[in-house]
């Protein structure tokens, strides 16, 4: 069975693009299905590539919004997509309790560094200034915390 998911973006949306192009025919295909693309910034470059990937699109602008506000209105945008995921590629704010409560063991984020190094934005810069040889992208389920 194919779970409905959404993803949320703010920015290029390369993630995403990989995200809906996997699930259009490569190794997500038998498990996703990308019912809407959520942006949190109406200038996102992602905006464009998932309209042309014939993804629906709606934006969501967190400019100037208190968190809990936020959350009220994501979840009022995503209640009538029926989704069974979220996830977060490129996503730059971090969820509140109500959304995370919500969606619970349902919310998977990509994070671009190893969290128990790197938390927050930037991790491959980090990595770059840090010198390191290598590093690693995590995928995991949010909850309360911040990666």
């Amino acid at each position: 069975m194919k779970r409905r998911i959404a993803l949320l973006i703010s920015g290029r949306g390369s993630n995403m693009e990989a995200i809906l192009l996997q699930a259009r025919t490569g190794v997500l295909a038998h498990c996703c299905d990308p019912v809407v693309v959520v942006s949190s910034r109406p200038h996102a470059a992602g905006i464009a590539v998932a309209q042309a990937l014939g993804v629906s699109t709606r934006v969501l602008s967190s400019k100037g919004v208190h968190r809990a506000q936020y959350d009220e209105d994501l979840i009022s945008l995503l209640e009538p997509y029926r989704l069974d995921y979220l996830v977060l590629a490129g996503f730059m704010r971090i969820l509140g309790p109500r959304v995370v409560e919500r969606y619970r063991d349902r919310i998977v984020n990509i994070h671009p560094a190893d969290p128990a190094q790197f938390k927050g934005i930037g991790g491959y810069r980090w990595a770059w200034q840090s010198g390191l040889k290598a590093t690693m992208v995590t995928v995991h389920l949010v909850d309360e915390g911040v990666d």
